[in-house]
C-alpha cells in the first residue's frame, strides 16, 4: 500500500474504523487469484484444495492485515493529537483486538473510550452507547454474564430513548441481551425477545436481510435447546430456503444452516433427513476449506457420529480415524477436541467388541485428561468409567472396580449421594458385583439405588 493510499486509509479508519477494516477485508478472495500461466493456477488450486482450502489462505491474509491495520493504528494513536480521533483510535483498535482474541487489551481501550465520551458527549449519546455495547460483548465473550446483561440492558433502554424501538442499532442491542439471557438458562425471557427482535427486522429490512436471518436461526436454535423441535424445523427451513435464495447454495452462510437443519434432524433421530446434509456439508468444505481445516473436522466429526446413531459403524470409523489423525495433526493431541474424538473412536471399537484396540485408546485419553484439566475432571471421570466398563468386559475385574470407586468417590463428593451420574455410577459398580457372582455387596448396592432413587420420586397423596 502507497503512502498515500494508507493516509486515506487511516482517515477512513478515524471516520469509521470498523466499516474502513470490512471494506479491507471484503477485497481477500484467494480463489479470484491470477497466475501467468494457467496450468501453474490450477496446480497451486490443486495444492490449496488438499490441504488448508481457499477459506484457509483467506484466514490467514486476514489475519495478517489484522495484525499490520493494528499496528499502524496503534502508531497513529501515539501520534494523534486531537482527542476526538484518538477516541476514534481507540474504539478501532479494541475492535481488531477483540477479533484477535485478546479481551483484556480489548477492553482497556474501550473502558477508555467510554469514559471520555461519557464525559464529553453525554452518556446517552448514540456513540458512547456504541462504546458500551461493544464493552458488554466483550465481558460476554469473557464469560462475565452478569456484567454484560447489566450493560446490554442500560445500553438497550438508552438507544430505545434517543434512537428509537426500531432503529438498527437498537435491534442489534435487543438481540444481544436476548442471547445473553439464553447463556444464562433465562429461556422465557430469550424467546420473549427474539420473537421481538425477528418481527421488527423481518418488518423494517425484510425476511432476506442477514440480520433478520441471524435472528431467525436465533430462535429457531432456542427452540431447539428447549427440545421445542415442532418450532425450530420450519424455521431452519425458511432460513436454508432464503439463504439459497439470496447468496447461493455454496455460500458459507447457506452451508451453516445446511449444518443446522441436519443437527435438529439428528437431535429428532431422523437420521436418514441429517445423513445427506452433513454428507453435503462435508464435501463443500473439504473443496472450500481444505481437508485440515478445523471447520471441515467439525462436520467430518459429525458424520461420523451419525453413522454410530445408526449403527453404521463401517462407514463411521474410518471417518473418526481420519478425523482424529487430522486433529492430532492440526491441534496438537491434547487438544480437547481430539480427546473427544478418540473418546468416540474408543467407543466405537467398543460396540464392535475390540476391547484392546478401546482400552489403548482410553488409557491415552485418561492419561493426557488427567496431565491438562486434572484426575477429577468431570472429562476425565466420563472416560475412566468407559474404561472401566471395557475392562469388565475383558473380564479384568480388579482394574474395573478400582476405576469405578475412584469415580463414585469423587462424584459423591463433589455432586452429591442422590445425584443421577453418582446413581448411575453406583448401579455399574452393583451390575460389576453381579457379574462376579458377588450377590450380597450387589444386592446391597442395587437397594440403596432404589431406597435413593424413591426418595427422589414425590408421589401424588
Amino acid at each position: 500500500m502507497c503512502r498515500s493510499d494508507q493516509d486515506q486509509f487511516l482517515t477512513d479508519m478515524e471516520r469509521d474504523g470498523n466499516k474502513a477494516i470490512n471494506k479491507m477485508l471484503a477485497t481477500v478472495d484467494a480463489e479470484k487469484s491470477e497466475c501467468w500461466k494457467a496450468e501453474d493456477r490450477e496446480q497451486i488450486f490443486a495444492v490449496v484444495r488438499s490441504t488448508v482450502g481457499f477459506d484457509g489462505i483467506n484466514s490467514m491474509v486476514f489475519e495478517r492485515l489484522r495484525s499490520w491495520v493494528l499496528t499502524i493504528a496503534e502508531e497513529a494513536l501515539q501520534n494523534e493529537k486531537e482527542i476526538e480521533k484518538k477516541m476514534q483510535l481507540k474504539s478501532t483498535i479494541g475492535l481488531l483486538y477483540l477479533g484477535q482474541g485478546k479481551y483484556e487489551n480489548a477492553e482497556l481501550h474501550f473502558r477508555n473510550c467510554l469514559e471520555w465520551r461519557q464525559s464529553s458527549l453525554g452518556e446517552d449519546h448514540p456513540e458512547t452507547l456504541n462504546v458500551m455495547h461493544s464493552l458488554g460483548l466483550v465481558k460476554k465473550l469473557q464469560g462475565n454474564l452478569k456484567e454484560a446483561e447489566e450493560m446490554f440492558i442500560q445500553c438497550l433502554e438508552k438507544r430505545k430513548a434517543c434512537l428509537g424501538n426500531d432503529h438498527p442499532d437498537t435491534l442489534h442491542a435487543l438481540n444481544n441481551l436476548a442471547n445473553i439471557h439464553k447463556s444464562r438458562g433465562k429461556n422465557d425471557i430469550a424467546e420473549k425477545l427474539f420473537i421481538e427482535c425477528l418481527e421488527k427486522r423481518t418488518a423494517i429490512l425484510g425476511e432476506e436481510h442477514p440480520e433478520t436471518l441471524s435472528s431467525m436461526n436465533n430462535l429457531a436454535v432456542l427452540y431447539r435447546n428447549q427440545r421445542k423441535y415442532k418450532l425450530a424445523e420450519p424455521l431452519y427451513v425458511k432460513c436454508l430456503e432464503l439463504k439459497k435464495g439470496t447468496l447461493g447454495s455454496e455460500h458459507p452462510d447457506t452451508i451453516k444452516s445446511i449444518n443446522n437443519l441436519g443437527v435438529l434432524y439428528c437431535y429428532q433421530r431422523r437420521y436418514d433427513l441429517a445423513e445427506p446434509l452433513y454428507t453435503e456439508c462435508l464435501n463443500f468444505k473439504k473443496v472450500k476449506m481444505g481437508l485440515n481445516n478445523p471447520a471441515t473436522l467439525t462436520s467430518m466429526y459429525n458424520l461420523a457420529d451419525l453413522y454410530e446413531s445408526q449403527m453404521k459403524y463401517e462407514s463411521a470409523e474410518p471417518l473418526y480415524t481420519e478425523c482424529l489423525t487430522r486433529r492430532k495433526e492440526v491441534l496438537g493431541p491434547d487438544h480437547p477436541d481430539t480427546l473427544v474424538t478418540q473418546s468416540y473412536l474408543a467407543a466405537l471399537c467398543k460396540a464392535q467388541k475390540r476391547f484392546d484396540l478401546a482400552e489403548e485408546l482410553l488409557v491415552d485419553c485418561v492419561e493426557r485428561k488427567t496431565k491438562s484439566v486434572g484426575r477429577n475432571n468431570a472429562g476425565t471421570i466420563s472416560n475412566m468409567l468407559h474404561l472401566a466398563d471395557v475392562y469388565e468386559q475383558q473380564e479384568k475385574y480388579d482394574a474395573s472396580e478400582s476405576l469405578i470407586k475412584e469415580c463414585l468417590a469423587f462424584q459423591t463428593e463433589k455432586l452429591g449421594d442422590n445425584h443421577d451420574d453418582t446413581l448411575k455410577t453406583l448401579n455399574d459398580l452393583a451390575h460389576l458385583f453381579k457379574v462376579q457372582m458377588k450377590y450380597d455387596l450387589a444386592e446391597e448396592l442395587y437397594e440403596r439405588c432404589f431406597n435413593m432413587k424413591r426418595d427422589q420420586i414425590t408421589f401424588p397423596h
